[in-house]
């Protein structure tokens, strides 16, 4: 990581141009099981008022707003499922900050440098619904001028009915993230990162799981429960490394898949019941 309705995207004043609008990206409730595979949705918050006449919606598209001042080109798709309305909403809040932030930075840049209009691209997707809760995954590009676009991820664990998020470390009795978790991400990025470039390495050194000359933090990386081979549990974590955070940017991003099994007493008791099954890999 809910349903929205489409909302209304004003014409900036004095600019032409569409506003847009995007979601934060730093720095789930019960329902169908493992269809908990990630999925798009739709608009996201409505911006100021209109001082002309919106225009038409992209066609076939209903889900997904594009807008644009002299500045800034925004795009957003959040989740369109009726069950996930509460969560959408708290989005929405979201996007409009991050949208509202940007912007003016955006217009300070114009003003400061002969550098291109930025491009922001952000989506959202639920992964995954278990007793109440969804998981969802956030995906942006963000183009600020340079050689190339950032590509972040975020993700979120939230409430269905009510929209709160929820950390990660309160499903656990013991602290987060625990010497379980922690080894089982080493060891699965030892593993991707030979297939990817041959060594287990971060940036060029070997990669040391523990101890004082450790060189991988877990904390650094981003977290979401997996979709489970069982109706409505979790099967497992998802695991996200950023670009440049254990490598090059040529690189790209490191995403791992940690079975629950490997943390399963690591749960407080009342959480235990979340997850079963073995974890369903990410949708492209």
């Amino acid at each position: 990581m809910r349903l929205s309705r489409p909302l209304t995207i004003g014409v900036a004043a004095g600019a032409a141009g569409v506003l847009a609008v995007g979601v934060l990206m730093n720095d789930q409730e019960d329902g169908s099981p493992a269809q908990q595979s990630e999925q798009a949705g739709s608009p996201s918050p409505s911006l100021s008022p209109a001082a002309q006449p919106q225009p038409a919606p992209p066609k076939n598209s209903p889900s997904f707003e594009a807008a644009q001042s002299d500045s800034l080109e925004f795009n957003a798709v959040l989740p369109d499922e009726p069950q996930l309305a509460a969560v959408t909403a708290q989005l929405q809040t979201e996007t409009q900050t991050y949208y509202d932030r940007v912007q003016r930075e955006a217009d300070q840049a114009a003003q400061s440098s002969s550098e291109p209009m930025w491009e922001f691209n952000v989506v959202w997707r639920p992964v995954a619904s278990a007793g109440g809760y969804v998981s969802l995954i956030g995906r942006s590009s963000e183009y600020r001028g340079g050689a190339h676009p950032i590509e972040l991820i975020d993700t979120k664990l939230m409430r269905s009915e009510n929209g709160d998020e929820v950390p990660l470390g309160d499903l656990f009795a013991a602290d987060w993230p625990t010497p379980a978790v922690t080894i089982a991400i080493c060891e699965a990025l030892k593993t991707a990162k030979t297939e990817k470039i041959g060594a287990p390495t971060v940036f060029d050194e070997p990669i040391v799981c523990a101890g004082p000359n450790s060189n991988l933090s877990a904390r650094e990386a981003k977290f979401v429960p997996a979709a489970s081979t069982e109706t409505n549990r979790f099967g497992g974590l998802h695991v996200f490394y950023q670009p440049y955070l254990v490598g090059a940017y040529s690189e790209g991003s490191y995403e791992l898949t940690i079975p629950y099994e490997v943390f399963r007493e690591d749960l407080a008791k009342e959480h235990q019941p979340l997850f079963s099954g073995s974890p369903v890999p990410l949708a492209p």
